[in-house]
């Protein structure tokens, strides 16, 4: 946040309508690509299963409105969704991931320069795990096994 007030975007002060629809394009082809990637992961894990897959409309600055999918799975030991927040956090693209009932969440961090997601606990603290099937399962078993 800016001495104003105001959140710091990492996009030019004088972006064009045209640039900001090919970061907003790339941005949703990147969520695409996210989604299919975690519903090919459920599909292997024994129990686990798809129940939702559908398209939801956001705002953001200065992309306007899009849709981003939303991803709703269940485990035996819960439901997990996987809602993209942001393009434009921190010149980072913002995925949430949490489960229910306790909605604990993680936070999933694209690097807009590169292709790794990382994922962050709430408080902030990145788990420096590759981005990896094995990763997405521990994370998803280990939110879903938390105390209350």
């Amino acid at each position: 946040m800016s001495a104003s007030g105001a959140f710091s975007l990492d996009l030019p002060q004088d972006v064009t309508a045209e640039e900001a629809v090919a970061i907003r394009t790339e941005w949703q082809r990147v969520l695409h690509q996210l989604v299919d990637q975690i519903r090919s992961w459920v599909e292997l894990e024994e129990g686990w299963k798809i129940t939702d897959l559908h398209q939801a409309e956001i705002f953001e600055y200065p992309f306007g409105v899009y849709s981003v999918p939303i991803l709703t799975f269940k485990t035996p030991e819960g439901r997990v969704i996987v809602e993209p927040a942001a393009r434009n956090l921190g010149g980072k693209g913002v995925v949430e991931m949490y489960v229910l009932p306790t909605l604990r969440r993680v936070k999933m961090l694209h690097n807009i320069a590169g292709v790794e997601w990382q994922i962050l606990t709430d408080s902030g603290i990145s788990l420096r795990q590759p981005w990896s099937r094995e990763t997405f399962v521990q994370v998803v078993s280990d939110m879903l096994a938390a105390d209350l």
